[in-house]
């Protein structure tokens, strides 16, 4: 008998493709590429002449070897029967087994998982009640001071606490978002916190200001300029700076103001730079105060020098006030008149005057520095005398 699977290889090798074997038919159908149709009923009846020779070459091959199919079928069946036969008890171990494992072991499992996750939510509810109620407890400790009155004496011990108390609701809050997404502590953290702390941050910046403004509360309240310093940057790193940058412009501001005024009356100038003197002290002290402060980084000070640039508050201060007063002088010396010809003829009065002033500055690690800065305001007198 012929080969039933003659004329059928290509359908059976490994590397068999649908799509390219159908390329091939159409190709074979459709040899003229310039034709505009597309010939699909050759190839289709080539296929269905395949499909129907394979179902007859099948019909012929089951009446050929009928015995041997039916043989074939039934050792087939025999061998699963023994097979089962003979596994059937490895089987049913295997299923007790099983069944043994998921009832004393799985399903056990299964609801520790359960209660596993029950713990976790009951634990993560107990850890946001316990947050509420120290939220709460912080917050009957503002409410308890009430607002901050600059009249009253004690205004400043509580606004230490205030601060102390807003850092932690602070830290509680941005510790754990989801205390902060209950509608009771938004109500009361708009209501109640909010305000509360602006009026501490406002207080702490007046209050601030004000002892630093003072030249001579600086250097007497240490201590009080360091607390006050540390509360405010703890709540309002943006304000601390600010109130900073405001008691240096202060002071700035009055030491050029004062210099700017014995331009017109030399005879002045020992007792301008007298005050020009404090302020720089009570600069040289707000540093001292801030660096004595910790901060999250290092200190206070270091924290608000970073984001200027200078590495010493004591320079900003006289590079600030000796560049403001060398544009006043150079003005009103260069417009000449009776002015400037008085500066050029005391310009020996005025060097002496800024270098006796600056020679007993406690400030010994910049002193030379700070003084080269004042000489160089008024560094135009000495091309006057060198003409």
């Amino acid at each position: 008998m012929s080969d039933p699977l003659a004329a059928f290889e290509d359908y059976l090798t490994p590397d068999f493709n649908a799509s390219r074997t159908c390329n091939k038919l159409l190709k074979a159908s459709n040899p003229d590429l310039q034709c505009e149709e597309l010939d699909l009923v050759t190839p289709l009846k080539k296929v269905k002449y395949h499909i129907e020779e394979i179902e007859r070459r099948n019909d012929d091959v089951i009446k050929a070897n009928p015995s041997h199919l039916i043989e074939s079928f039934d050792s087939k069946k025999i061998a699963q029967v023994q097979t089962r036969d003979a596994l059937s008890s490895s089987l049913e171990y295997l299923s007790m087994s099983y069944k043994r494992l998921d009832a004393e072991v799985l399903e056990p499992y299964q609801k520790c998982l359960l209660l596993r996750s029950a713990l976790s939510k009951i634990h993560q509810t107990s850890s946001i009640l316990r947050d509420v109620s120290i939220f709460l407890h912080l917050l009957r400790q503002v409410t308890g001071f009430g607002t901050l009155d600059q009249t009253d004496p004690s205004a400043h011990q509580k606004a230490l606490i205030l601060a102390s108390i807003h850092s932690q609701i602070q830290t509680e809050l941005s510790s754990n978002p989801n205390l902060g997404a209950l509608e009771l502590v938004k109500k009361y953290d708009v209501e109640t916190i909010l305000p509360s702390r602006r009026n501490t941050v406002r207080y702490l910046s007046d209050r601030l200001f004000s002892d630093c403004a003072n030249n001579l509360e600086v250097q007497s309240k240490n201590l009080d300029v360091t607390q006050l310093a540390k509360a405010l940057y703890e709540l309002s790193q943006k304000d601390f700076i600010t109130v900073i940058d405001r008691v240096l412009l202060s002071k700035i501001t009055n030491s050029t103001q004062t210099l700017s005024k014995t331009i017109t009356s030399i005879k002045t100038l020992p007792a301008a730079l007298e005050t020009v003197m404090k302020n720089g002290r009570d600069v040289r002290a707000l540093g001292r105060a801030l660096n004595e402060a910790a901060s999250t980084k290092s200190t206070l000070l270091k924290d608000y020098l970073s984001h200027k640039k200078h590495s010493c508050i004591s320079e900003m201060f006289w590079s600030r006030v000796s560049k403001n007063f060398k544009r006043e002088f150079e003005i009103s010396f260069n417009r000449g008149g009776p002015v400037g010809k008085s500066l050029a003829a005391n310009s020996s009065v005025i060097l002496e005057s800024i270098i006796n002033a600056m020679k007993d500055s406690t400030e010994k690690e910049n002193g030379e520095s700070n003084l080269e800065k004042m000489l160089d305001s008024v560094a135009i007198l000495n091309l006057h005398t060198t003409r």
